[in-house]
């Protein structure tokens, strides 16, 4: 199999522990947000699962869009988004 691309330009994959590592949340509250709509979905390479990192970066840089604004939340609103995972 022939690609025109080099190893330079392939995206880079990364797996969920890496993905927590980058958004310090943990593997289950990235399972949580992808379900919900709320992360990027990620793709299937064989029997792994794996995130684009430009893509992740990409959504990063736009705000993380879905996310609950985390730092504007009273306590009462993070207990009630806590509930509802």
């Amino acid at each position: 199999m022939q690609t025109d691309q080099t190893s330079d330009e392939l995206p880079v994959l990364l797996t969920i522990r890496e993905l927590a590592a980058i958004l310090k949340i943990s593997q289950r509250s990235i399972w949580r947000l992808v379900s919900n709509g709320k992360l990027i979905q990620p793709l299937h390479v064989g029997g792994s699962i794996r995130w684009r990192q430009d893509e992740v970066l990409k959504w990063i840089e736009q705000g993380c869009p879905g996310m609950p604004d985390l730092e504007n939340s009273t306590q009462d609103d993070l207990d009630q988004l806590e509930e509802t995972q």
